[in-house]
């Protein structure tokens, strides 16, 4: 495994930092704030919302670097590839952030451009890489990879983007993802996902509670996206372009899971409760424990930490006792996590219709 080079990483941190607080500025200055809203938000004082803008520039500083300093470990279309599926899902983000006309993208227009960025994705040749890793079994998606592709990034941006509702938890929990993806394969992403993950870094300096600036969708579909082409390969093509393997899919799915479950539970809630899906709100399980009397600090740690147990759970712990065994250490830690939360959260109010 190379390691690797490290002044990407700091360059990516450094100038997030300061392009954060740059755009924080420019925002107060411009009047760009999350106004405070009982029904949907839980921050008490309107807050900037382009802290987005803040990590795009920083990662994108950094692989500017890299490709000066010759730095990437992947082959110049396949980072081409994925630097221009982050920078699509970024700007898709950043329209809705920007409010043109005074509204944010109606549900249906955002979800079409996020459909887009994935058609992209899976026209630049990128695939979910369901290669065997470790114990865990492989599998082929033939034909179908580039459907399930463009789905797979759908899905994914939107799990990030609905988690993105307290203060610091996605840059905490995705910088936790992406450092295990990108360490276990510098190569996946074109070498993105590192420079990502201390972009993150960077921009907890504004976003640690309480957050001085949101990150916004801008943000939050820049870092979903990076999450999603963290498991997917390139095929290359072409002279001097060799295929680059995707992370392995068990780890970024695993640390994935705690997420995916905090979504498609309160998915679930409102469709029981006939509530429309489009409604925005605040009763994701996580947003529950702050209300609860949880910090935001301690909500994101909660959701960082359960990302690294399912690291180790998929990684050594499989390793050890085989996948069978690691998957119901999983599934139990996972329950005792949902058991718990909601234990605490049972005076908290549910969204109603």
């Amino acid at each position: 495994m190379t390691a690797p080079a490290p002044l990407p990483l700091v360059v990516a941190f450094a100038v997030t930092v300061v392009a954060t607080g740059v755009v924080r500025a420019l925002a107060l200055r411009r009047g760009a704030l999350d106004a405070v809203d009982p029904s949907r938000r839980l921050h008490t004082r309107p807050t900037p919302r382009l802290g987005g803008v803040g990590i795009a520039v920083g990662l994108a500083s950094a692989l500017l670097v890299a490709a000066a300093t010759g730095a990437p470990a992947s082959p110049p279309r396949a980072w081409a590839a994925s630097v221009a599926v982050l920078a699509a899902a970024f700007a898709v983000g950043l329209l809705d952030d920007l409010r043109l006309r005074g509204r944010e993208l109606s549900a249906g227009r955002k979800l079409l451009l996020q459909a887009g960025v994935g058609a992209l994705a899976a026209g630049l040749g990128l695939r979910v890489d369901l290669s065997a890793w470790g114990p865990w079994g492989g599998a082929s998606l033939g034909a179908a990879g580039a459907v399930v592709t463009a789905l797979w990034l759908v899905a994914v941006v939107n799990v990030v983007n609905f988690m993105d509702g307290s203060d610091a938890i996605v840059a905490t929990t995705v910088a936790v993802l992406l450092a295990a993806a990108g360490s276990a394969a510098p190569q996946a992403g074109a070498g993105t996902l590192l420079p990502t993950a201390a972009a993150c870094l960077g921009f907890l300096a504004w976003n640690a509670p309480p957050a001085k600036i949101f990150m916004g969708d801008g943000g939050s579909h820049l870092l979903g996206a990076a999450v999603a082409i963290a498991p997917c390969a390139w095929g290359g093509g072409g002279a001097g372009s060799e295929p680059v393997a995707g992370a392995p899919w068990p780890l970024v799915g695993a640390m994935l899971l705690p997420s995916v479950l905090d979504v498609a539970e309160a998915l679930v809630h409102k469709a029981r409760h006939g509530i429309p899906m489009s409604r925005a709100h605040h009763d994701h399980l996580y947003q529950r424990l702050v209300k609860a009397g949880g910090s935001h600090g301690a909500v994101a740690l909660r959701y960082a930490g359960l990302a690294l147990l399912a690291a180790a759970t998929v990684g050594p712990l499989a390793q050890a006792v085989g996948v069978p065994a690691a998957c119901a250490v999983g599934a139990l830690v996972l329950a005792a996590h949902w058991a718990q939360g909601v234990r605490r959260t049972r005076g908290v109010a549910r969204l109603t219709s």
